[in-house]
């Protein structure tokens, strides 16, 4: 779970950028995270009981960023962008959204996912996950471009997960009903990699700042991050609730392009045979489409 974290970051960060609400984006993407977190929480819940009922975490998908993307040069952020009309944007996104996901729980009740899943193989996957990778590149690019400290991070990513990924660690511990001490092995670097080199980077970024290399106005300084003013203005209490930004609408050209993606994150849930595992039953997989359709739906 604490690996996943940062990858329910991302989405929100984003769409808040996208939003065009000047001063109030860091407000607004406080708010967006929260709503991902609950609705994330909602749905693996769903999910892990009534759904597939496996170690699933039913998050945002990467699959929607190029949707986003063609929304966001539908109504690009200039100087002339009037901040005031971002809940008419958001009210578009989720409009649009619940409309395409409803394609899930369709094919789900309707049983075609599981008929579908059988001619479904790693040749099929194989290309939709690479160009959902490929998808996402613009976006890694522009943050990396931000500082040189993002190459470290990738660095370190590197070397936890393809170098370090065997070596095992001893860990000491205490058995209360032995009353001794002991030591256990555990291969933290290929278990823990993301958190471990976001942590060792944020580190480096403290030495920068206690030391003065990096500059005052730097933004590797963890002195000066927008952490620090959402600390003071997030309210400790935010209950999310469904229309919060107000009515859906709807935009037919957003629609087919969330459907696109919709389509592209249902090829890649089934993945069984390339994981090596045996296929789930047709059941199963229908039911499971029909809780990961309410889970969208609900995050729309």
């Amino acid at each position: 779970m604490l690996v996943c974290f940062s990858a329910l970051l991302v989405t929100p960060y984003l769409l808040s950028n996208m939003l065009c609400a000047g001063a109030e984006t860091i407000a607004i993407r406080v708010q967006l995270i929260a709503a991902t977190f609950v609705t994330t929480g909602i749905a693996t819940i769903l999910q892990t009981t009534f759904g597939l009922r496996l170690a699933i975490l039913h998050g945002p998908s990467f699959a929607f960023l190029p949707a986003l993307h063609t929304f966001e040069e539908m109504y690009p952020c200039t100087q002339d962008t009037d901040t005031s009309l971002w809940k008419e944007k958001m009210q578009l996104i989720s409009g649009s959204l619940f409309l395409a996901v409803l394609i899930m729980p369709i094919m789900g009740i309707t049983g075609l996912v599981g008929k579908i899943s059988k001619h479904i193989g790693p040749i099929t996957i194989v290309p939709m996950l690479v160009l959902l990778c490929i998808g996402t590149v613009p976006d890694i690019e522009e943050k990396i471009s931000l500082h040189w400290i993002s190459i470290i991070e990738i660095l370190l990513l590197i070397i936890f997960v393809v170098l370090l990924e065997d070596v095992e660690v001893p860990i000491p511990g205490y058995s209360f009903s032995k009353k001794q001490f002991f030591t256990t092995k555990m291969r933290i670097f290929s278990q823990f990699p993301y958190l471990l080199g976001i942590c060792l980077a944020w580190f480096l970024c403290w030495l920068l700042t206690v030391t003065n290399i990096e500059p005052a106005s730097g933004p590797a300084r963890t002195d000066r991050n927008e952490s620090t003013f959402v600390f003071h203005s997030t309210p400790w209490i935010q209950v999310q609730y469904p229309m919060q930004f107000g009515f859906p609408q709807f935009s037919f050209p957003l629609v087919i392009a969330f459907t696109a993606s919709t389509v592209a994150v249902m090829i890649e849930r089934i993945c069984a045979q390339i994981s090596q595992q045996g296929s789930p039953p047709s059941s199963s997989i229908n039911r499971a489409f029909v809780v990961e359709g309410v889970g969208s739906m609900l995050a729309a």
